[in-house]
Order: structure tokens, then C-alpha cells, then sequence
């Protein structure tokens, strides 16, 4: 069996693109390993800073009562997810 010299080319091409990938596919694999496990609990911690924060809010209104010191309108505590873009990096 004769062996071209394409044949080789393209043997050795696709070592090289093989070899490439697997470069790539581990550089990539260390980097997500050092992102989760190394740096996880500090990402965590920053995380939980920037994204979670109290506003407290006054009420823009008072309890009322009827002629007969009935409530009629009170106040209670309401939860909201509020998004600001202002404060996106």
C-alpha cells in the first residue's frame, strides 16, 4: 500500500488540531475548577454583597380609624424585588 504525502499532511493536520482542543478543553477545565473550588467561598461572599441589600422604606401613610376607633387602614410589612441598574457593574 502506497502512502501519499496529502495523506500524511492531513494525518499530522489533524494530530495537531486534536492535540489543540485538548489544550484548549483543559485550560478551560482548570479554570472553571479554580473558579468553583479555589475561589468558590470568596465569589460566594461577593456575591451575597452585591446582590442582597436592606432599604427600608417609610410608609407614605398613617393607620386611620372610623368614628368609632375602628381601623379601617393599617400598615404591614410588604417584600419587593427591586432591580436597579444603577447599581450593575
Amino acid at each position: 500500500m502506497h502512502v501519499h504525502r496529502t495523506d500524511l499532511v492531513i494525518e499530522h493536520r489533524a494530530k495537531v488540531m486534536t492535540a489543540l482542543v485538548v489544550v484548549c478543553f483543559t485550560a478551560l477545565f482548570v479554570r472553571l475548577w479554580v473558579l468553583q473550588i479555589v475561589r468558590g467561598p470568596e465569589n460566594y461572599r461577593r456575591s451575597l454583597e452585591y446582590t442582597t441589600y436592606d432599604t427600608p422604606l417609610p410608609a407614605p401613610r398613617g393607620v386611620f380609624y372610623d368614628r368609632h376607633g375602628r381601623l379601617l387602614v393599617g400598615n404591614r410589612a410588604g417584600y419587593a424585588v427591586v432591580g436597579r441598574l444603577d447599581h450593575l457593574k
